[in-house]
């Protein structure tokens, strides 16, 4: 799909420019992903060999499975299990190493009674790592810095989400990164909890060069996979704010003035602060302002899509169950338009336009003198006609002299 050369979005690209020169495509693949890929750039693969070998040996296999937990059980851990970790999951990664380090003894434990031939990929004993200062001080990195990752995916997950949120998110966690390198090198470890939990069992000072190099690594793979958002920049900022930009900046002359324009307008101003971004540029005029508003145009459409559409298959998992294999294509997808949609009905309203104010008088004449004194009706939504007993009866037959149900 993203291949440089031979990728969908390459090939793309190719035709667009041959069809005409200046007309360039902006493509960006799913930024959520975009995160979890940064994450395995990391050559941490020693670890996650090591705790995914445990785990899979543990939970696949049920005797074992209850053994574990019945261990962990009568021992009083504070966790009672560890949890199975999904490749296509990224967040299941960061649950699986925690837990894991956090019942390290006790699965270190358990291997060397009940596993104690358990291998790696390689061939080395895993009860061997759970005894080396440098794995664990790894896996404590690991920890640490997928929390992190896993922290940015969250943030990044969520409706109602422009492309300008979502680059925030990522620059805000680059800026992280840099704070995390400078940090490293003078052995402060404030942002790696884990870290110093391991550090305070062992005597031997780390040495921390490997660390850093690994936030470098995913500092220039985080840079390298948006880049092509990166080169926008200056178009990106004028959506995000058109009012702090510099006019100067823009080659364009036309464009010039409608950021003077537009920056001069203290009415617009006052309602870019209130409102969300896409209302604000409703209320831009296309006709004043066409530059601007096609730049809006352009960067509101890429919207956070992909998290809709993941949410969306989940609901409709959840509608149709095996309990509803009848449900039709047009039912599934009212429901799923019920599920997801924001919109919301305003039901005041739609009882004000049904609602009738119907009096016990046989006339006209009677109702007017009685001011205003009527019994409040409801219309069911089927606009049948239902009818309302009033609680009191004694009110209706001081009013009428008769006490008789009320037709609505």
């Amino acid at each position: 799909m993203m291949g440089k050369e031979n990728g969908c979005v390459a090939l793309i690209k190719k035709d667009v420019r041959n069809e005409n020169a200046d007309q360039d495509i902006l493509g960006v693949h799913c930024i959520v992903h975009q995160e979890a890929l940064c994450g395995k750039i990391m050559n941490l693969t020693h670890v996650m060999d090591v705790v995914l070998k445990c785990v899979n040996e543990i939970r696949s296999k049920g005797l074992k499975h209850r053994q574990f937990q019945a261990f962990l059980e009568e021992i009083d851990a504070e966790f009672k299990d560890v949890p199975y970790h999904t490749e296509v999951r990224w967040l299941s990664r960061g649950r699986i190493l925690e837990r894991f380090l956090s019942l390290r003894k006790y699965i270190e434990m358990f291997v060397n009674d009940k596993m104690p031939e358990l291998k790696t990929k390689n061939g080395k004993q895993v009860s061997s790592f759970f005894s080396d200062p440098e794995w664990l001080l790894d896996l404590a990195f690991l920890v640490d810095i997928t929390q992190h990752l896993n922290s940015l995916n969250t943030r990044l997950q969520g409706n109602d989400q422009l492309i300008t949120e979502f680059m925030n998110h990522v620059k805000s966690f680059q800026n992280k990164l840099v704070l995390f390198q400078k940090q490293l090198e003078k052995g402060i470890l404030l942002q790696f909890k884990s870290m110093q939990t391991i550090l305070s069992e062992t005597v031997t000072p780390p040495d921390y060069s490997r660390f850093v190099k690994h936030c470098e690594d995913l500092k220039v793979n985080f840079e390298k996979r948006f880049q092509d958002l990166h080169g926008r920049q200056q178009s990106l900022s004028l959506f995000e704010n058109p009012f702090l930009v510099n006019a100067e900046d823009f080659n364009d002359a036309d464009l010039q003035m409608e950021i003077l324009d537009i920056q001069a307008n203290s009415a617009l101003q006052g309602f870019f602060t209130n409102h969300t971004l896409v209302a604000f540029y409703e209320r831009v005029d296309r006709e004043k302002l066409p530059l601007i508003h096609h730049n809006a145009c352009f960067w509101a459409v890429q919207f956070g899509s992909t998290y809709v559409c993941e949410q969306s298959f989940s609901r409709m998992k959840v509608n149709k169950s095996k309990y509803r294999t009848k449900v039709t294509d047009k039912h599934l997808d009212a429901i799923l338009r019920l599920g997801i949609s924001p919109l919301k009905p305003n039901v005041e309203k739609l009882l004000e336009q049904k609602r009738m104010h119907v009096c016990l008088a046989e006339d006209e004449d009677e109702a007017s003198g009685w001011d205003g004194l009527a019994l409040a009706a409801a219309v069911t939504a089927n606009d049948s006609t239902s009818f309302l007993l009033p609680a009191d009866d004694s009110v209706v037959q001081a009013a009428t002299g008769s006490t008789s149900r009320v037709p609505v």
